[in-house]
């Protein structure tokens, strides 16, 4: 398995000292980067001859995040900056828009080729969950 290295340490705790809004999206977060889906988005979104400053998949993937959270508009990505501390710089909201504005039809294909190749994984991390337990092993499902 692929390290995290803004994860290795996590910790939850109940002080103030350390406390970081919003930090419910780490799970999700911490999820991409599992299944694959955080090593597939920057390949599907290359171009050639750029080299951005913050990896598109991740925009994508805290553009995700942010809707999760119940953003609404473009403007609310800057509610994932609270995970800065834990997760490091995030994106402005004029470069999630220069992202979103990179998307073409073969970055959409790619897209689509390396979510459907990420399909099985979702099921598989179900399956290997066991009983009493709600997907990769978080309890409480049945």
């Amino acid at each position: 398995m692929q390290g995290t290295s803004w994860a290795d340490r996590l910790e939850l705790v109940g002080d103030d000292d350390r406390l970081v809004g919003f930090a419910g999206a780490l799970p999700i977060r911490l999820l991409a980067e599992r299944t694959g889906l955080r090593a597939g988005l920057p390949t599907a979104m290359a171009r050639r001859g750029f080299d951005p400053v913050y990896d598109r998949g991740q925009v994508l993937i805290d553009l995700a995040v942010t809707q999760v959270l119940g953003g609404e508009a473009i403007s609310d990505f800057h509610g994932v900056g609270h995970l800065g501390p834990v997760t490091g710089p995030v994106a402005c909201t004029s470069t999630v828009w220069r992202a979103l504005s990179e998307i073409g039809d073969l970055q959409l294909a790619r897209l689509n080729t390396a979510v459907t190749a990420l399909g099985g994984v979702g099921g598989r991390c179900w399956r290997s969950a066991g009983k009493g337990s709600l997907g990769c092993g978080w309890p409480g499902g049945s």
